[in-house]
C-alpha cells in the first residue's frame, strides 16, 4: 500500500513539472546554504586548531589585564594592567615552569632599510626563550638565531625580507631600527596562514628593544610573559601554579586580577566557542532560505488540494481512507523536501570543492549531509502537514461537486 502511495505521489509531481522544480529550488538553496556555511566553519576551526597544534602546547603566555586597549604611536601600550620583570622572576620559580622572559613590542617603530623608511612593530625577546621556541616551530631558510644578549643582530620573517621594502632584504644586510643600525642575522620560512606573526614578525635581543624604546616606557614593565614548561610538566596544572603566584604578587581576588594566563588548549577552546557561535549564526541565516523553502512547499501542496479536489472525491468513494489521503500528500511534500535537499547537498559539495582550490578551509562532514538531508524532509513534511489534514477532511460528495 505504501508503495503505491509513494508512485503515485511520484506521478503527481512529475505532471505538475515547473510548480515542482520551482519549489524544489526553494528547498535546494536553503540546503546549499546550511553545508556551504557549516563546511567553512568547520573547516576554519580545524584549520586554526591544526596551525595552533603545529606552535606544540608547552607554554603559558601572562597578559596584563583583559588585553590592552590600544597603542600609541611611538609610545607605550595601554594596558588595563601591568606586568613587570619581577613578575617575569616569580613566573621562572614556579614548579613546572623550565624558563621564562618577558616580551617587549614597539608598535610602531621607524625602520630604514638602504634609505627607505617605513613603520613596523618590533619584538623584544629572550631570545634563550620565545628565540628558541619561535626557532622550532619556523626555523630558518638562511642565517641563523640571535645569540643571547646579542643587542646588534636582528631575526626577521619571510614578509619583512621580500615584502616590507622596495629591495629584498638579506642576511648581512642592516635595518636601521630607531636610528640605530641592526645587523640582519635570520630569516625565518615562510610559514603563511597562521604563521602570519611569524612572517611578519621582527625580533630583537629584550635588551636591545628596552633601548629604543625611549624615555616615556617604564623599562622593568614587559607586555607579555612567555613560559616554557618542563616536557614532563602538566601545562595546565602549571598554568595554575603561575595564576596563584601572580595573584599572590597582585594582591588580588580571582574576580579582580589584572592579567590573564593563556594555555594552547585555552587559546583553542576560546577559538574553538568562538568558530562554533559563528557556524549556529551562519547557519541560523541559511536556515531562513530553508523556510522560505518550507512556505512555497506548504504553497505549493495548497494549491494542490484546491486542483485535485474531486481526484479526492474519487479517491475517497472507491475506499481510500482518510488516513491514506493525508499519507499521500504527506508523502509528495517530503519528496519535495528529499529531492531539493538531495540536489542542495549535491550542489554544495561542487561548489566547496571549487572553494578548496582557491586554498579555502573546507570540513566534509557525512553526519551533515545525513542531517540535512532529513532535515529538508522534515521541513518537506511539515510544510505539506496542514495541507495534507485539509485534503484527507475533505467529504467525498462535496469534493465530488467541485468543478
Amino acid at each position: 500500500m505504501r508503495r503505491d502511495l509513494f508512485e503515485y505521489a511520484l506521478k503527481n509531481l512529475s505532471r505538475k513539472g515547473l510548480r515542482s522544480w520551482l519549489t524544489i529550488i526553494g528547498v535546494v538553496v536553503g540546503i546549499s546554504a546550511i553545508v556551504v556555511l557549516v563546511s567553512l566553519g568547520l573547516g576554519v576551526d580545524k584549520e586554526i586548531k591544526g596551525q595552533l597544534e603545529r606552535f606544540g602546547t608547552n607554554y603559558v603566555i601572562v597578559i596584563p589585564g583583559k588585553g590592552f586597549s590600544s597603542f600609541t604611536s611611538g609610545g607605550p601600550p595601554q594596558f588595563t594592567g601591568a606586568l613587570y620583570d619581577s613578575d617575569v622572576q616569580a613566573v621562572k620559580l614556579v614548579d613546572g615552569v623550565d624558563e621564562a622572559t618577558g616580551i617587549v613590542m614597539l608598535s610602531s617603530a621607524e625602520i630604514v632599510f638602504k634609505g627607505e623608511a617605513v613603520g613596523h612593530a618590533v619584538n623584544g625577546v629572550g631570545w634563550n626563550v620565545y628565540g628558541k621556541w619561535t626557532e622550532q616551530q619556523a626555523g630558518f631558510q638562511s642565517g641563523g638565531p640571535l645569540d643571547e644578549g646579542d643587542v646588534g643582530g636582528v631575526v626577521i620573517g619571510d614578509s619583512i625580507a621580500r615584502s616590507l621594502f622596495e629591495k629584498e632584504v638579506r642576511v648581512g644586510n642592516s635595518l636601521f631600527i630607531q636610528g640605530k643600525e641592526f645587523k640582519v642575522k635570520g630569516i625565518f620560512k615562510k610559514m603563511g596562514d597562521m604563521g602570519g606573526d611569524f612572517d611578519d614578525g621582527m625580533y630583537v635581543d629584550l635588551k636591545a628593544a628596552r633601548s629604543l624604546q625611549g624615555e616615556t616606557y617604564e623599562h622593568d614593565r614587559v607586555f607579555t610573559i612567555f613560559a616554557l614548561t618542563r616536557a614532563d610538566a602538566d601545562v595546565s596544572k602549571v598554568a595554575e601554579k603561575i595564576n596563584v603566584k601572580l595573584l599572590e604578587r597582585h594582591h588580588v581576588a580571582e574576580e579582580d586580577k589584572d592579567f590573564q594566563v593563556m594555555t594552547a588548549d585555552s587559546i583553542m577552546e576560546q577559538i574553538g566557542g568562538i568558530t562554533a557561535l559563528l557556524s549556529l549564526f551562519l547557519s541560523g541565516i541559511a536556515a531562513i532560505s530553508l523556510v522560505v523553502g518550507g512556505i512555497g512547499i506548504a504553497n505549493t501542496m495548497f494549491t494542490s488540494v484546491v486542483e485535485r479536489t474531486q481526484e479526492i472525491g474519487i479517491l475517497k468513494s472507491i475506499g481510500a481512507s482518510t488516513r491514506s489521503i493525508l499519507e499521500l500528500f504527506l508523502i509528495e511534500s517530503a519528496l519535495i523536501g528529499f529531492v531539493g535537499g538531495a540536489i542542495g547537498i549535491i550542489f554544495s559539495i561542487l561548489l566547496l570543492l571549487v572553494l578548496m582550490q582557491f586554498g579555502v578551509p573546507i570540513e566534509f562532514r557525512v553526519e551533515l549531509f545525513a542531517f540535512v538531508l532529513f532535515f529538508a524532509m522534515g521541513v518537506g513534511g511539515v510544510s505539506g502537514y496542514f495541507p495534507a489534514r485539509q485534503a484527507a477532511r475533505l467529504q467525498p460528495l462535496e469534493a465530488l461537486r467541485k468543478d
